[in-house]
């Protein structure tokens, strides 16, 4: 990402997504990003998530028994509290951090800290806590459930859902006809992290 922000000017970028469960130390994440925004003067997007396969993260992590659901949660909320105040501190069940004077802040405010995944909690957690979500491949008719429990969620919490972003990532192969893209589909890598999906 520093390589993209240096070779660019105006071009927006950012994670698809940062698994938050795999990175445990979250002060180092949080100066990470900020000086990373502050190089790009305010173009890096952050997604969060807790990653597509469990096995993963109990394979880095074996013995931090989590919810890994939790601790994006509680992650989001330890950022933004590094992010916005001059010296934060923070208590919480996975991450704790005290009197830490964090410079610099991210050259955006609010730095957007967007939810990744198809997790039905996910829209939840972006309406509470994210400045948007980012789901992956999803049909439009269940996209528009989840929005709306998106924005359900911040009017709740006194939030504006209407001013959250919605980043959907699609798959497009193209073929000259339907079933040439459909069979280029098929043995794409895509559709074998799609299956694989399945059995995690």
């Amino acid at each position: 990402y520093a390589y993209i922000a240096a070779q660019t000017t105006k071009l927006q970028f950012g994670t698809g997504l940062l698994v938050l469960p795999m990175r445990r130390d979250i002060v180092v994440v949080a100066k990470q990003l900020a000086t990373l925004d502050q190089f790009s003067k305010g173009r890096l997007i952050v997604a969060v998530g807790v990653g597509a396969y469990r096995e993963e993260f109990e394979a880095l992590q074996p013995d931090w028994k989590v919810q890994r659901g939790d601790v994006v949660e509680e992650g989001i909320q330890a950022l933004q509290v590094l992010f916005r105040e001059r010296v934060a501190s923070w208590q919480g069940k996975y991450f704790a951090f005290h009197d830490v004077e964090m410079f610099p802040k991210p050259f955006q405010n609010p730095f957007p800290i967007y939810v990744g995944g198809n997790n039905p909690n996910q829209p939840r957690r972006a309406g509470a806590y994210a400045e948007g979500w980012m789901p992956a491949g999803m049909p439009v008719d269940q996209l528009r459930v989840h929005i709306a429990t998106m924005k359900e969620t911040a009017a709740k919490l006194g939030r504006d859902g209407g001013s959250l972003a919605v980043a959907p990532q699609f798959i497009c192969c193209v073929g000259q006809t339907h079933e040439q893209a459909v069979q280029r589909f098929r043995t794409s890598q895509m559709y074998e992290h799609l299956v694989s999906l399945r059995d995690s």
